[in-house]
């Protein structure tokens, strides 16, 4: 099935919710726009008579047409619902972007002005619409071949990240195995939320990680990959011709995705990274990456001192999830004890929690069987 995006005039709203549920009832999927806590919920075309300072509502605005230009992203048709042909000034706005970003562009009605008609293929009814977004219904050839430039630039783009990003990457428990685990983890945990942004999200997995060796060749404890990362990040986003408000998005996301950074994820981009990102650090490959770290730092395979204690001596700020302060005294089992047993409550989707619970209780079954193999108990 193809994703339908509704753009227009909230004038039309109520055929907006129509149009949704009638392309639902088939399985379609429908995004469409939410009117703003500005407008009358019982007549959304109208704004409410009493609204907050000018700069707020201009803010407020700009975020809803970033919301708007999302939905646009992750959709495949974008259906404009234009009765009588109106198409008013934020409509052509959503034209625009959709027609730049190389979708699929139908209206419900023809448009009078032939500038906009022009970006358009065609004004065709629902009916039709549903033909066209069911599964197996085909696009022609001349739509195949816009929508396979469209994505074979897309790729391409992200291949050249990935080369810039593996140049970066050395060490082998954050190499670019790890970034493509992530990048897939994010794709699934992504996979059913037509809200989140997988450019944004596709960029920032694939650079996340891209200052990670530099921190870990760093003896003064200074550097943050996280920080540093979405500083590098910043440039080569801007060299591959991305807006500074993308940019923005991409770099939020790398500075909030360290689970010690204390920069908490704000957007859905940034917490599904945030959540893949933690997820590859537990499970089977979790523990295998551990003894990896383990073994380059020259740490002990299983430490027996006391998690408080260890806690008060080798964390910043006697704190769990503080950073270590020496490393040699670290072990995989501790970082069991005072960061991934705790991963599962800190997840914000509900998918990865329920991957971080099963992951963890192999972990923990893993660690005892090991302490009692040191231990000569079995």
């Amino acid at each position: 099935m193809k994703k339908v995006c509704l753009i227009g005039s909230f004038k039309f709203y109520d055929e907006m919710l129509s149009i949704r549920e009638r392309l639902n009832s088939v399985g379609i999927c429908c995004l469409i726009p939410q009117p703003s806590k500005y407008r009358d919920p019982h007549e959304p075309s109208r704004f409410l008579t009493s609204l907050p300072p000018k700069e707020k509502v201009i803010k407020d605005v700009y975020e809803s047409t970033l919301r708007c230009f999302q939905r646009i992203d992750a959709s495949d048709i974008v259906y404009i619902v234009n009765k009588g042909g109106y198409v008013g000034k934020s409509t052509l706005l959503d034209v625009g972007y959709a027609f730049a970003k190389n979708k699929l562009i139908y209206a419900l009605e023809p448009v009078d002005d032939l500038g906009v008609m022009s970006l358009i293929k065609e004004a065709v009814p629902l009916g039709q619409l549903i033909k066209m977004a069911e599964s197996g219904s085909p696009l022609d050839s001349k739509d195949l071949q816009f929508l396979n430039k469209n994505q074979l630039a897309m790729e391409e783009k992200y291949q050249k990240i990935k080369e810039i990003v593996e140049k970066e990457l050395s060490c082998s428990a954050h190499n670019m195995e790890h970034v493509m685990r992530v990048y897939n983890l994010c794709l699934h945990l992504a996979k059913d939320d037509p809200d989140i942004d997988l450019d944004i999200l596709k960029t920032s997995a694939l650079l996340h990680d891209i200052a990670r060796v530099k921190e870990d060749r760093d003896n003064s404890g200074n550097i943050d990959h996280a920080i540093l990362g979405a500083e590098m990040a910043e440039k080569i986003s801007r060299d591959f011709g991305y807006p500074e408000e993308r940019i923005e998005l991409v770099k939020h996301c790398i500075t909030a995705h360290r689970f010690r950074s204390g920069n908490e994820p704000k957007t859905k981009e940034a917490k599904t990274l945030f959540d893949a990102d933690k997820l590859d650090g537990i499970g089977s490959i979790g523990i295998a990456r551990s003894f990896i770290i383990a073994g380059q730092h020259g740490e002990k395979i299983y430490s027996d001192t006391p998690v408080d204690e260890y806690v008060k001596e080798n964390l910043v700020g006697g704190k769990p999830d503080g950073r270590i302060k020496e490393i040699s005294k670290h072990a995989p089992n501790l970082e069991f004890e005072t960061k991934f047993k705790h991963i599962p409550d800190k997840l914000y989707t509900q998918k990865a929690r329920e991957i971080a619970k099963q992951r963890i209780e192999f972990m923990k079954q893993f660690f005892e069987r090991l302490k009692r193999e040191i231990n000569g108990e079995m």
